[in-house]
């Protein structure tokens, strides 16, 4: 989910459960016959409680997940929102959301570094979130939608 502000900034989420000082873009999944833009909508309300209308698709990437056991397809879509008014408040407290953080499209290519670095039991994680937050800043900036 990328949620621009006013300010053309894009809010960032982090729970508290990831390491400190870790925040990244809002992710959620799709429910069994639930279109992938119904499902943002869904999620961006429940993550932040805004009502957003979609800007634009930025991509859809693909990924095969394996492990010693099993081989599973995985896709992200990644939709870019009109700009929204106000501050996330999460209305699912299962989302476990612990707080929110406004950036710059280039911080986010910073977002992306952190990710990476991430050691222990979240540098796989790490290595899988960077990939979209790294390709929706570079697409952005190509687009120019935030300067």
């Amino acid at each position: 989910m990328v949620i621009p502000n006013a300010k053309d900034q894009i809010w960032l989420h982090t729970k508290g459960f990831y390491p400190n000082g870790v925040y990244r873009l809002m992710t959620g999944g799709i429910d069994p016959g639930e279109a992938p833009e119904e499902a943002l909508k869904r999620e961006t309300m429940e993550e932040t409680g805004f009502t957003v209308e979609i800007a634009q698709c930025l991509a859809v990437v693909t990924y095969t997940l394996t492990n010693e056991q099993s081989t599973l397809p995985f896709v992200s879509y990644v939709f870019q929102t009109q700009p929204v008014e106000g501050t996330p408040t999460p209305i699912d407290s299962g989302e476990a959301i612990d707080g929110f953080r406004a950036v710059s499209v280039e911080t986010l290519l910073d977002t992306t570094q952190r990710l990476r670095q991430l050691e222990g039991n979240f540098a796989d994680w790490g290595y899988f979130r960077a990939i979209t937050h790294e390709l929706t800043a570079r697409v952005l900036l190509q687009n120019q939608s935030f300067r």
